[in-house]
């Protein structure tokens, strides 16, 4: 049997653009993430400086137990929201670079749910003309 572990890595890789690493609620209510598999022995334990790609700016981190503490600060600057990601990638110095990934959204006010044919409020529904939902009391 092989001795290649079974888990290889997680996280979605793109070796020029870096890790992709999604994030929860949890990840932004506290500032921090769970690395994946991937990055765990790329990302140096302690404190480290990783580049803010958009922003242009340094991030003081700190890598412990397999998370990366401190990214409040990029979630805040870059308004990411729970399903967004960031992009992790680490150059051949060895320097952390982070840039967000927002997550492609419905226009807001969409309704994208599909329109039933039988519906009688539909045809209201496509001209804009308000729904008649009960019948008008005197």
């Amino acid at each position: 049997m092989d001795d290649v572990p079974f888990r290889r890595s997680a996280g979605r890789r793109n070796e020029r653009e870096g890790i992709r690493v999604d994030l929860t609620r949890h990840c932004l209510a506290h500032g921090r993430l769970r690395l994946p598999y991937a990055l765990r022995d790329r990302v140096p334990e302690g404190v480290l400086s990783a580049r803010d790609a958009v922003a242009d700016v340094d991030l003081p981190l700190e890598a412990s137990g397999g998370e990366l503490f401190g990214l409040r600060p990029l979630f805040e600057r870059h308004a990411l929201r729970p399903n967004d990601a960031i992009l992790v990638r680490i150059d051949e110095a060895g320097a952390v670079h982070v840039a967000p990934a927002p997550a492609a959204r419905a226009a807001a006010g969409g309704d994208d749910r599909p329109l039933d044919a039988a519906d009688p409020a539909r045809e209201a529904r496509l001209r804009g003309a308000p729904e008649a939902s009960a019948a008008p009391t005197e």
